[in-house]
């Protein structure tokens, strides 16, 4: 199941952000701070966008598995390559949950 993002997902999201093997690829863990001040951008975008960040998690319990979203690149990232605007999408799986198929669903279902 997807369902918006909540500041009870906080410690999740360390748990999710913080994981060394999870974030090899992509700048390594990210601190605390930088996860909460993640978790309020994605707070304050439901305000005005029906696009962003969701919790993925399981249908069965509620479990917390990860995030998908999809969000408008950077405009920095569009000048840059000098493509238009597009739509991001993307996710991160909680390394206990990888090779399920939840990201695939996810994407699916975005």
């Amino acid at each position: 199941m997807l369902r918006r993002l909540s500041e009870g997902d906080l410690e999740s999201l360390c748990a999710l952000f913080g994981d060394g093997e999870t974030m090899r690829y992509i700048g390594g863990p990210w601190s605390r701070e930088r996860v909460r001040t993640q978790l309020e951008r994605v707070l304050a975008d439901y305000e005005h966008t029906e696009i962003g960040w969701n919790a993925i998690t399981d249908r069965a319990t509620g479990e917390f598995l990860g995030v998908c979203w999809l969000a408008p690149l950077r405009a920095a990232v569009c000048d840059a390559l000098k493509w238009e605007p597009r739509i991001e999408i993307g996710n991160y799986v909680a390394r206990p949950h990888w090779n399920r198929g939840y990201a695939t669903e996810a994407g699916a279902a975005l």
